[in-house]
C-alpha cells in the first residue's frame, strides 16, 4: 500500500519516475560544470530539472546533497543578480553542510562570488524549530532527522519513514509546512522502536479465518474515504479560485482514492475466499 502511495503521489507532482538523491547530485554536478564552462543556457535549464526533482525525490537527501542543492540556487539567484537572494542559499547550503565548499572553478578567489560564498559561511546560522508529524512518520530538514527548520532560510524539507520518504519540497524563509493530504495518508501509522520476539503462531479458528483481511480492508476503505473527501474539497476550492497547485492536489487525492478503493476491494474478496475456506 505504502509503494502504491507513493507512486501515486509521484505522479500527482508531474514525475515520471521517482529521483535518487545520489541522482539529483550528479543532475547538480552537471549545472556546475556548465556554469565552469561558462554555458548559462545549459546551466539553467540543468538547474531548472534539479529543482524540479527535489518533489520526485524517493529517499532522504545526506546532508551535503543538500547543499548542494543550495548551493545550486545561491548561483542562479547571483546569475539572475540578486546578490542578497544568492547569499540567502549560500547560507542555508553551509548551514545544511558546515563542509560544503564552492570550488574555485565557480568562484575564483576574490571575485564577487567567493565574497558572497565567504560572507554566507561566516554567518552563524540560527538553531531553528522542530517539525513534527501528529500521526506518526519522520521529518527530515536538510539531510537532518532533527526535523529542526529556521525561518530565515530556505530548507528541502521531507518527510516519510524507514529509508522511504513520500513528500519532498523546498521551502522558502517563512512559508508554513503543510505537507499534502495523499502523503500523510500514505505514512505507517504504527512504527515498533524494536522488533519483538518470535511468538508461536496460532491456528485461527474456524469461523475467523479472514477476520485480518476484513479489518485490513475496513483500515483501507477509510482511508480511501477521506482522500475522496479531501479532493471534493480541493475540487471545490479549484472551482472557486483556480490554480495549478490546486489542480495537481485534486487530482492527486482522487487518483489516490480510487487505488485504495480497488485495494480495498482486493482485500474484501480474499477476505470472503479465505472465510469460506477456515469455515470447511
Amino acid at each position: 500500500m505504502l509503494v502504491l502511495l507513493m507512486s501515486l503521489a509521484a505522479n500527482a507532482a508531474d514525475c515520471k519516475k521517482p529521483v535518487s538523491p545520489s541522482d539529483l547530485e550528479s543532475l547538480a554536478d552537471e549545472a556546475t560544470l556548465a556554469w565552469a564552462a561558462m554555458d548559462q543556457d545549459g546551466f539553467e535549464e540543468i538547474a531548472e530539472r534539479v529543482i524540479a526533482g527535489v518533489a520526485c525525490l524517493d529517499e532522504p537527501v545526506a546532508p551535503g546533497q543538500a547543499a548542494s542543492v543550495h548551493g545550486l540556487r545561491g548561483l542562479k539567484a547571483f546569475l539572475d543578480g540578486d546578490a542578497e537572494a544568492a547569499k540567502m542559499h549560500l547560507q542555508a547550503a553551509y548551514a545544511a553542510d558546515p563542509d560544503y565548499r564552492m570550488s574555485t572553478r565557480i568562484a575564483p578567489e576574490g571575485g564577487k562570488l567567493w565574497r558572497l560564498a565567504e560572507d554566507a559561511r561566516e554567518m552563524l546560522p540560527t538553531d531553528g524549530k522542530k517539525l513534527s508529524l501528529l500521526d506518526g512518520g519522520t521529518v527530515w530538514v536538510d539531510g537532518h532527522e532533527s526535523g529542526k527548520r529556521a525561518d530565515d532560510r530556505p530548507a528541502l524539507v521531507q518527510i516519510g519513514a524507514g529509508d522511504r520518504t513520500t513528500w519532498s519540497d523546498l521551502l522558502e524563509p517563512g512559508e508554513a509546512f503543510k505537507p499534502p493530504a495523499e502523503a500523510l495518508a500514505s505514512l505507517p501509522t504504527d512504527i515498533p522502536d524494536v522488533i519483538d520476539e518470535p511468538r508461536t503462531p496460532r491456528k485461527p479458528s474456524g469461523g475467523g479465518g479472514g477476520k485480518g483481511l476484513y479489518i485490513a480492508a475496513g483500515g483501507a476503505g477509510a482511508v480511501a474515504a477521506g482522500l475522496f473527501g479531501t479532493s471534493a474539497i480541493l475540487r471545490t476550492r479549484y472551482d472557486a479560485t483556480p490554480s495549478q497547485g490546486l489542480h495537481d492536489a485534486t487530482n492527486g487525492t482522487f487518483i489516490a482514492s480510487t487505488g485504495l478503493a480497488a485495494v480495498t476491494g482486493g482485500l474484501l474478496a480474499a477476505a470472503v475466499v479465505k472465510g469460506r475456506k477456515a469455515s470447511r
